[in-house]
């Protein structure tokens, strides 16, 4: 079966460092689109160290990218969660699995077409620090890169790194 794009922009938020902002960004952007009655899905594929559920104050277990990954499920439709705001689902990043972190080039590919085929009118993508290929993958499959760092020496040049 080919999935077929149905999401409506893609917007990645990265950058070369941990600790600048990256996911408070992501949910403040997630929430003030759906706020303005945009239909969006928020997703944390910081696969190594997701906590990305922690800022909408999800505690409990729920279903996370990992099952998708580890075919528990069948589609990432379903292990999309509801939030406290309307209009907006969220995708939890992986628990911690072995090897979650780097995942094939196959799987990638897989989870950037799944991403492409879910409804709403922005995917907002939390990505992991760093300059590693699978933070870079999804990077450029978005419409929208939105690059984060801090007013420090370390994190504008782990930033610049990751832009070039």
């Amino acid at each position: 079966m080919k999935l077929q794009r149905r999401a409506g922009l893609l917007v990645a938020v990265g950058g070369g460092k941990g600790g600048v902002g990256k996911s408070i960004f992501s949910v403040a952007l997630a929430v003030t689109l759906a706020r303005r009655g945009a239909s969006v899905i928020l997703a944390d594929l910081d696969l190594g160290a997701a906590n990305l559920h922690t800022y909408l104050g999800m505690m409990k277990k729920t279903p996370t990218i990992a099952d998708f990954i580890l075919r528990k499920v069948p589609a990432l439709e379903d292990v999309l969660l509801e939030t406290p705001h309307t209009d907006m689902k969220f995708i939890s990043g992986a628990e911690f699995v072995p090897g979650m972190a780097n995942p094939a080039h196959w799987m990638k590919l897989k989870i950037i077409r799944h991403l492409k085929a879910l409804p709403a009118d922005y995917l907002v993508m939390d990505l992991g620090a760093g300059v590693h290929f699978n933070v870079l993958d999804f990077f450029c499959t978005s419409d929208i890169g939105v690059v984060m760092t801090a007013p420090e020496p370390g994190a504008v040049m782990n930033a610049y790194g990751f832009i070039k």
